[in-house]
């Protein structure tokens, strides 16, 4: 048999690499110091799109994390700093038209694996404390995509993504 709308159902594979700066909100929020690096991550996303409004996104993604809980006024401080890598598997649907030269916007959601290396700092006055930990958790990562194609394989992506994370 022939299958006449060939081209309609094929699979397409697409893919991005980023480099940036990230947020870490959590018990010990990232203050303003002069001891620490601005958190980063380098990210690889991979989409198969099963369709023009459907892909699953596989993505991996490493990077450094620090945060302090307050300022250090003789009292109880606490650093950490984290080497991490996680990956997930996420379902992404288009909520907007699709094509070329056309603002699109997808919305992922899925489940990953997170490990890190994490060094953590407590200070009391002038005695300090140094401990180092193996983090992992499951996450779930939910997310916004906006993408602009200028031809058929060159474009850019904005994403803004959110881990639920299930251990602390």
């Amino acid at each position: 048999t022939v299958d006449k709308n060939y081209s309609k159902h094929e699979i397409h594979w697409n893919g991005s690499i980023s480099y940036g700066n990230t947020i870490f909100i959590g018990d010990l929020n990232h203050l303003s110091s002069e001891r620490y690096l601005p958190n980063v991550a380098l990210g690889i996303k991979f989409n198969k799109e099963y369709n023009t409004k459907h892909a699953i996104q596989f993505s991996i993604i490493t990077g450094k994390n620090s945060g302090q809980d307050g300022e250090n006024n003789n009292e109880s401080l606490t650093n950490f700093r984290s080497q991490y890598a996680q990956a997930y598997i996420a379902f992404r649907k288009s909520l907007t038209k699709t094509g070329i030269k056309t603002p699109q916007l997808h919305c992922i959601t899925g489940v990953g694996y997170y490990y890190a290396d994490a060094l953590l700092t407590n200070t009391v006055g002038e005695y300090s404390e140094v401990s180092s930990d193996d983090v992992w958790s499951l996450f779930f990562p939910l997310g916004l995509e906006l993408s602009y194609y200028i031809q058929e394989k060159w474009g850019t992506v904005l994403g803004v993504t959110n881990n639920i994370f299930s251990r602390d």
